[in-house]
């Protein structure tokens, strides 16, 4: 176990009050592990004796560090072979801001911070949990339509009374129900007021949470476009998070996943071709093509399939177990 990171999973926190730095890990073999920075110098990659061990094909032995440079880490990358991006951007060096989202490979890191207010207290975050946002969100919009329908009712029915009233008073008492009707209708501007003040604050939050949605999307697609499948579906997952029934969201969802097994057809075809032609290596490196694709899901038919395939042609090849022509 390393010095420089203390590893919880199943939501478990540290015992002792104070401020935490966190590298929640969000997609992978260790989805949901978080890692609290502690060490002035802290190693990730692929590598067995390091201090956040990331499984990833696409990940160096020493792909990056976090050095604690006052009170956050700066991120440097350590010449890895595919790089290290924050906030989708590729970076050398970085210094993390609470929120940060650090990506290698098909696996995500997510960097916050985090207080735990004492010995007896769960770890709580300064970030609002994307699920429980959305629900209270959901809450929100729900109560605001319920008082804006039961705002219009109480106005139909003070302008109900205010007409039964008129009807019913003489005009001898001309100057009273002036002053009664001007109390009815200062109530009924103040319900005004309030309904178009609810509609204009619905109108608002729904401005914003389009404009979030639009960002993941925006992120999606620039994925899709580079064959990064799995980031891709992430960034429309949590467009939808946020708006359940967005359909754009959900279309560009379903066109990724699309692409994917289109893609995956596709090399199962070309590996047929190879083998029929005799081409066996070219075949077992395009089953390392569709493993490497799908390699977050090991259970998928395919990529089972793909493995197997793999092995036949070894043993035709005449290659040992420990030779691996994917590497």
């Amino acid at each position: 176990m390393s010095d420089n990171v203390l590893t919880f999973t199943d939501l478990k926190v540290p015992s002792e009050a104070g401020q935490y730095y966190r590298f929640l890990c969000m997609t992978g073999e260790n989805k949901g592990t978080s890692y609290i920075l502690i060490g002035p110098r802290i190693l990730a990659g692929r590598g067995k004796n390091i201090d956040i061990q990331i499984n990833d094909i696409k990940a160096s032995r020493e792909h990056f560090e976090l050095a604690k440079v006052k009170d956050s880490y700066v991120l440097t990358d350590l010449k890895s072979q595919n790089g290290t991006m924050v906030n989708d951007l590729k970076v050398t060096q970085h210094r993390l801001s609470d929120h940060d989202t650090v990506i290698v490979g098909k696996t995500i890191f997510k960097y916050s911070l985090l207080t735990v207010l004492d010995k007896n207290s769960n770890l709580q975050k300064r970030e609002s949990d994307e699920i429980q946002a959305e629900k209270s969100r959901s809450e929100r919009s729900a109560i605001i339509k319920v008082v804006a329908k039961n705002n219009k009712k109480f106005l139909i029915y003070g302008i109900l009374i205010l007409i039964t009233l008129a009807s019913l008073f003489t005009s001898s008492d001309n100057s009273q129900n002036k002053d009664k009707k001007k109390t009815g209708e200062g109530t009924l501007e103040e319900d005004e007021i309030l309904v178009q003040n609810l509609k204009k604050s619905e109108a608002n939050r729904e401005e914003e949470l389009e404009q979030e949605v639009y960002v993941y999307i925006h992120r999606g697609l620039r994925e899709l476009r580079e064959k990064n499948f799995y980031r891709a579906l992430h960034e429309f997952e949590q467009a939808l998070v946020r708006a359940p029934n967005h359909n754009r969201a959900d279309f560009y969802k379903k066109k990724t996943q699309q692409a994917l097994d289109e893609e995956i057809d596709q090399l199962f075809a070309k590996a047929a071709r190879d083998r029929e032609s005799l081409r066996l290596v070219e075949a077992v490196k395009t089953y390392c093509s569709i493993m490497r694709l799908i390699d977050q899901n090991p259970n998928d038919e395919r990529y089972v399939a793909a493995q197997k395939n793999i092995k036949v042609l070894n043993d035709e090849l005449g290659l040992k177990e420990d030779e691996n022509i994917c590497n």
